[in-house]
């Protein structure tokens, strides 16, 4: 009978415990959120969105340039200035592992790169994809829209041709 006893104890301390713990699963309220996947603006938009803002800054935009920069390699510029030695290099994660030597820059700046070319007069701004992230438009919240991500990239052109006209860059 003793045996019995400790038996029916244990059994009552198990359903206690499986009951205490599903009370404790039930209060703990939603589960948190995947945070949104993240990628980055892809190259064809970019150079449309790079293409619009030279419009808008009454420069005429000249498409898939390429030229030679200061280290001696070839860089392609999605939109330059026609008639003009500047444009923008849009680098994919690809495309800047290939270019080691290209100036650094503190990981949380929002500092342009400007790099001379190999010829007098060259001036390319080089843009890095993984600064223009957006988010997979999934759910209400995003953490950074794909209009975020281009009017950012809208207004570090902008500050690149306005420098370009202030300078008088040929």
């Amino acid at each position: 009978m003793v045996s019995a006893s400790v038996g029916c104890v244990t059994t009552a301390q198990s359903r206690n415990a499986l009951l205490f713990a599903l009370v404790l699963a039930a209060c703990g309220g939603p589960e948190a959120a995947a945070p949104h996947a993240q990628r980055p603006v892809d190259e064809r938009r970019a150079s449309e969105v790079i293409a619009k803002a030279f419009v808008r800054a009454k420069v005429d935009p000249e498409m898939n340039r390429d030229v030679m920069i200061f280290n001696g390699k070839k860089v392609h510029l999605e939109v330059a200035a026609a008639s003009h030695k500047y444009g923008i290099a849009y680098l994919t994660r690809e495309q800047q592992a290939a270019l080691t030597d290209l100036p650094k820059r503190a990981p949380d700046s929002d500092a342009l790169i400007i790099i001379p070319g190999d010829e007098e007069g060259v001036h390319v701004l080089v843009l890095f994809e993984r600064d223009y992230m957006q988010d997979d438009l999934m759910g209400e919240s995003h953490e950074n829209t794909n209009i975020a991500a281009e009017l950012k990239l809208e207004r570090d052109v902008k500050d690149f041709l306005r420098k370009a006209t202030e300078d008088q860059w040929p």
